[in-house]
């Protein structure tokens, strides 16, 4: 039996003629469909949420009407993140190229150069998964009921500026209204999404996804600047066509052009934040959750019949208003310090290349005076990847190598990342000669191991290791194995 599928039928105008008839029949047919195809009752769960649709007003629908392929793009995300969950939580064996490789292909290939029409009725896509938790994905639900009203706000020419403040606002009263599903408006620290024990999980194993998964919230929080900052019809519609070209900018040659750093809106969409900072609070708690349940299902270290609880607790403290609580002002300087480029970029202002039309590529780093086509002829020893694992396994350190993430938050190289025991992590940055790594290393604050300036929230405490050509970043709060780790690694020249 199934326990957690309600046939709830309300009445409603529809704000679009046929579309509450069709997300109402498609969300019958689903129903139907799961009861009459029988249900896995390990998982199945009751549920008190319930749906709730647009808050009834005359702009609804305004941002479909005037910006067609911007809105169906946002059709074609809601596929996106429900094969996602629904791969990683029916399929938690399957071969990493499923993702990383055939839905990311079907994504960017088909259903982004043709995105769907209307809303997808993400149920039907995620079935196993919204009958794990189907309060997180109410939660997904009425959020994005809140960021498609908003875009309607400021798509509507018939609304004088002055008055959209006043209409936003009463949206976000009505959202507040559900404080069952509802986001906090409150900052949350980076801990939340961060600091747990199965942090990060989903995008060491699925770099290429998990970039796409932020190139989505790059577009869903960019497209308001270019909205709230123009000045004419004209304006936004530029704004937005350009903004949508940078969105598809940035898928590729993946994942090297993907954001590096979740988008935080206050960076992405400054003047869009400084008007509404509650509004881009409660979206970056969105993404930010987002995240977090990508990693709670792909984290092989979570039993099966834990993964609900792990995601309840964390949909609980993305609502309360108590819970990994920061400021304001901190959530500001944070997004400031980890900096829009490295998140996708400025949603306005964009300048692509004109040749290609794409992002330039970063420029090498030159090579330093006397050493150009000479690293062969050098007398000082060079650290390579196949020394250090050699130098951890004579330590007894058992180093499991992880799967590539692209570029470096901050340095000029990515990092070659190893697993610990404990779920310790070892980055490792080999470079061609000494030179190549103190250009990067010169540049940082050494005992927080970050530049100046940029607030980062590691999983564990950080210690940077330099010696030559090698810097190694240990991320561990195991003093014991901090230690081993610095003694395998002592500089090349010394004896052993």
């Amino acid at each position: 039996m199934v326990r957690n599928v309600r046939l709830g039928v309300r009445a409603r105008v529809s704000l679009m003629p046929g579309v509450g008839r069709l997300r109402l029949f498609s969300r019958v047919l689903f129903a139907l469909v799961m009861l009459a195809s029988g249900a896995r009752p390990v998982f199945a769960q009751w549920s008190t949420t319930h749906d709730q649709f647009y808050r009834q007003a005359s702009h609804n629908w305004q941002f479909r009407k005037n910006y067609p392929a911007a809105d169906r793009l946002f059709n074609a995300f809601d596929y996106g993140h429900a094969i996602l969950y629904e791969t990683l939580w029916t399929a938690p064996a399957a071969p990493v190229a499923r993702l990383e490789e055939k839905e990311y292909d079907y994504i960017t290939r088909r259903l982004l150069v043709n995105p769907p029409r209307v809303p997808l009725e993400e149920s039907a896509i995620e079935v196993e998964y919204a009958k794990l938790v189907p309060e997180a994905k109410q939660m997904f639900d009425w959020a994005h009921v809140l960021h498609r009203q908003v875009y309607d706000v400021w798509a509507d020419e018939r609304i004088p500026v002055e008055r959209k403040d006043a209409a936003v606002q009463a949206l976000v009263r009505y959202y507040r209204s559900r404080p069952d599903v509802a986001f906090s408006s409150h900052p949350k620290h980076m801990d939340l999404m961060e600091g747990q024990r199965y942090s990060l999980a989903f995008r060491r194993r699925y770099p290429k996804f998990n970039g796409l998964i932020w190139a989505y919230h790059w577009m869903q929080v960019g497209l308001y600047e270019p909205l709230v900052t123009a000045r004419t019809r004209d304006e936004r519609q530029r704004g937005v066509a350009s903004a949508l070209e940078r969105f598809r900018q940035l898928l590729v040659n993946p994942p090297a052009n993907m954001p590096k750093v979740m988008p935080m809106t206050a960076a992405i969409a400054p003047e869009f934040s400084r008007r509404y900072p509650e509004v881009a609070i409660i979206f970056d708690n969105l993404h930010s959750m987002h995240d977090v349940i990508s990693d709670v299902l792909a984290d092989t270290t979570i039993p099966r019949a834990q993964k609900r609880a792990e995601i309840l607790l964390a949909a609980r403290r993305y609502r309360d208003d108590t819970s990994f609580v920061t400021t304001v002002a901190e959530w500001r300087s944070m997004a400031a310090s980890m900096g829009a480029a490295q998140m996708g970029g400025s949603a306005v202002g964009l300048t692509p290349s004109p040749a290609t039309g794409t992002p330039a590529a970063p420029a090498a780093a030159p090579a330093a005076p006397g050493h150009a086509g000479h690293a062969g002829h050098q007398t000082t020893p060079l650290w390579s990847s196949e020394t250090v694992e050699q130098r951890l396994r004579d330590a007894g350190i058992a180093a499991r190598p992880l799967p590539a993430t692209g570029p470096h938050m901050f340095m000029s190289i990515p990092a070659k990342s190893y697993e610990l025991p404990g779920g310790d992590e070892l980055q490792l940055f080999v470079y061609v000669d000494s030179a190549a790594r103190a250009a990067d290393t010169e540049k940082l604050d050494i005992a927080r191991v970050a530049p100046p300036g940029m607030m980062i929230k590691w999983r564990a405490q950080p210690t940077m290791i330099i010696d030559g050509n090698l810097a190694a970043i240990v991320i561990t709060n195991d003093e014991a194995r901090r230690k081993l780790v610095l003694g395998a690694l002592s500089p090349l020249g010394e004896g052993r």
